[in-house]
């Protein structure tokens, strides 16, 4: 009998411990708090079958960004490879926020295209932009439903693994504040030593399919960053594009992109 009291005993002690979603939320804010600055190489891939051709991408950078006051600067340079069908594209994107706007540089085809938008609120969930704790997560439950799931490793690091699913009904009307379609499924891996990102999953409906996966490797917590990392020179020959923020909705898909996503597919 006294064993399989004690038995009962722990496994109410297991559950009463259990993390929650708004237990591991302040955790991750905790250690977000105590970071200044961090760095990251990351990879990115994304597939997506249409019809008889499939379309695929594949992507290598940098990124590095740093806390000032409230805002979050930082620089991600990418390199992807795309493929549809037999034909290939090879593009390099640089990403700069200075605290107040937001450049693009992209480079294909042998041109290039520099973008600049005053940015008033950055958005995480439409372009993934870098980031943790409090604000992240209020920006994610105004537009999605929040699941925790069990742990998962990534690399060597163990993780909290979040489940988000689309608050809207109609997930072709969904948009974020900057007029970008919300992907309907998301899976987010925050590291629990670190509490930053180290991987993204979008996943397109109706069957789930994965889309696109970013990882994060190489994660370098309140490195000494030069302040000029997160300034933005064009090259002489290139006119600076102005692009409106937001972008009316009914536009957003006709709009440059200054995502790290790639535009998602109509629904």
């Amino acid at each position: 009998m006294w064993k399989a009291l004690l038995l009962i005993s722990f496994h109410a002690a297991v559950v009463s411990r259990a993390e929650t979603v708004s237990s591991a939320e302040k955790k991750i804010d905790a250690l977000w708090r105590n970071t200044t600055s961090y760095t990251a190489s990351l990879e990115l891939n994304t597939q997506l079958k249409r019809m008889v051709t499939t379309i695929r991408t594949a992507g290598k950078g940098t990124l590095a960004c740093m806390k000032s006051g409230d805002t979050l600067l930082y620089r991600l340079e990418l390199a992807t490879g795309s493929s549809v069908g037999d034909q290939d594209v090879d593009q390099r994107t640089t990403h700069v926020f200075d605290g107040e706007y937001l450049y693009t540089q992209i480079d294909s085809w042998g041109a290039s295209q520099v973008t600049r938008t005053k940015v008033m609120l950055p958005s995480f969930v439409s372009g993934m932009v870098p980031g943790s704790g409090k604000s992240v997560f209020k920006e994610l439950h105004q537009n999605y439903r929040l699941k925790l799931l069990p742990d998962e490793t990534v690399g060597e690091q163990t993780c909290y693994v979040f489940d988000l699913t689309l608050r809207a009904k109609d997930p072709s009307k969904a948009f974020a504040a900057d007029g970008r379609l919300l992907p309907s499924r998301i899976k987010l891996y925050f590291a629990k030593d670190t509490g930053l990102l180290t991987r993204l999953m979008v996943l397109l409906e109706p069957d789930d399919v994965v889309y696109m996966t970013i990882t994060y490797k190489d994660i370098q917590v309140n490195p000494t960053l030069a302040p000029d990392t997160f300034q933005y020179t064009a090259p002489k020959s290139i006119t600076v594009i102005d692009l409106p923020h937001p972008a009316p909705p009914s536009d957003a898909e006709n709009m440059p992109t200054t995502s790290l996503i790639p535009p998602l597919p109509a629904r």
